[in-house]
C-alpha cells in the first residue's frame, strides 16, 4: 500500500471511532509518546502520552466534536514517518490538521497531531 492509501486507511478508523465515542480505542491509535497540540478552545495546551491524550479526547467529545470527516490534501513519505496534511469538518466547526505518522508495534499510528 502507498504512503496515501496507508493515511486512508487510518484516517478511516480513526474517524470511525471518534465518531462513535470509542475513546480507549482512540487513544490506542496513538504512540505511547504522542503529543496533540490542538487549537479552539483547547489552544495552547499541549497533550502528551496516552493518559493527557484520553483527557483531550474525552473532554472534546464531551464539548461536542463529533461527526467528523477528513479531506487528505497530500501525504509526504519522510524516511519512516508518514506527514499527512488534511482539512476536517466535524459538528462544532471545520479547520486544518497536519499529523505525523509512525509505525509502533508494526502499525501505523498519530504520533504528532497538530491542528486548528
Amino acid at each position: 500500500m502507498d504512503a496515501r492509501g496507508i493515511v486512508e486507511a487510518a484516517d478511516a478508523i480513526f474517524i470511525r471511532e471518534v465518531n462513535a465515542g470509542n475513546i480507549d480505542n482512540v487513544v490506542n491509535l496513538y504512540t505511547k509518546d504522542a503529543v496533540i497540540y490542538p487549537g479552539g478552545p483547547f489552544a495552547g495546551s499541549v497533550y502528551t502520552g496516552h493518559a493527557e491524550i484520553k483527557n483531550f479526547w474525552t473532554k472534546a467529545t464531551e464539548t461536542g466534536v463529533t461527526g467528523f470527516s477528513f479531506d487528505i490534501q497530500a501525504v509526504t513519505q519522510a524516511g519512516d514517518l508518514l506527514i499527512e496534511e488534511s482539512k476536517y469538518t466535524h459538528a462544532l466547526g471545520s479547520g486544518c490538521f497536519i499529523v505525523i505518522w509512525k509505525q509502533e508495534d508494526g502499525q501505523w499510528k498519530l504520533f504528532k497531531d497538530i491542528f486548528n
